[in-house]
């Protein structure tokens, strides 16, 4: 016999009884709101949802943006399965690690794409002014 769900230490709708995978359906097109809502089936509290909501956010590229919701989505559904006790504390805070890890590499390819245009901008005009 199982324990009744409102004592079970998981999250009810971070476990579905069938295959203990969450659907973010999220992608970069989504609102903060759906963002906040969504990031909240990780057990992430209201103001952690909508700060990290506001982190991918801030990547300029929006399949940017749907990579790394598809990416924490995978590697969370991995965790879930890897970790079927896995408390309601312990979920978030995985969650939250995964949103960093991958919002900080797609912050940094972007920031590394942003120079080399740069300089190439840099060298381009120093030829042309050369040429004068």
């Amino acid at each position: 016999m199982t324990a009744p769900i409102n004592t079970n230490s998981r999250l009810p709708s971070v476990a579905p009884a069938t295959t203990g995978e969450v659907r973010l359906n999220l992608t970069g097109q989504s609102t903060p709101e759906e963002v906040t809502k969504g990031l909240q089936k990780y057990g992430l509290d209201e103001a952690s949802a909508k700060a990290y909501a506001l982190q991918v956010g801030s990547i300029q590229s929006k399949e940017s943006q749907s990579a790394v919701y598809r990416k924490v989505e995978q590697n969370m559904n991995k965790f879930l399965k890897d970790n079927p006790g896995a408390t309601k504390e312990e979920i978030a805070t995985e969650a939250k690690k995964h949103l960093m890890a991958q919002t900080l590499m797609y912050k940094h390819v972007e920031k590394s794409i942003m120079d080399m245009a740069q300089k190439s901008i840099e060298r381009i005009r120093d030829t042309f002014s050369e040429n004068k």
